[in-house]
């Protein structure tokens, strides 16, 4: 179990986009060959931290990857789209969704997001 994130804590500002692929015959289509949609979702307010990072070998090139946590309070609209694609738009950086988990600490809850970030 986690710390539970101080309220203070709370202080970076995330938006979160869901990927809305355009719709085909009346239903979303997902997967290879289509194109990502993003739309933006909601704008939150957590706690960003590194967690670890790595080197990977990409077409010949090494290119850093990063695991980050990104803490915020529990959310249902959040919970609602959390299945679907999400990706995150920190200060300006794009993370993508790899993880969840959900945690609770007496009456309060907590979403605990790792994002992962390739790339420069």
């Amino acid at each position: 179990m986690r710390k539970k994130p101080e309220i203070s804590e709370l202080r970076t500002f995330a938006l979160v986009q869901t990927n809305a692929p355009k719709i085909l015959y009346g239903s979303a289509t997902v997967g290879a060959g289509f194109k990502d949609k993003y739309q933006d979702f909601k704008t939150v307010r957590g706690k960003f931290i590194q967690r670890r990072g790595s080197t990977e070998l990409s077409n010949g090139t090494k290119l850093p990857a990063k695991a980050y946590e990104y803490a915020i309070r529990y959310d249902s609209q959040i919970m609602g789209v959390v299945d679907l694609q999400l990706r995150f738009i920190i200060n300006g950086k794009v993370y993508t969704l790899d993880d969840f988990d959900v945690e609770i600490y007496g009456k309060q809850e907590f979403f605990f997001f790792t994002l992962l970030q390739y790339g420069k």
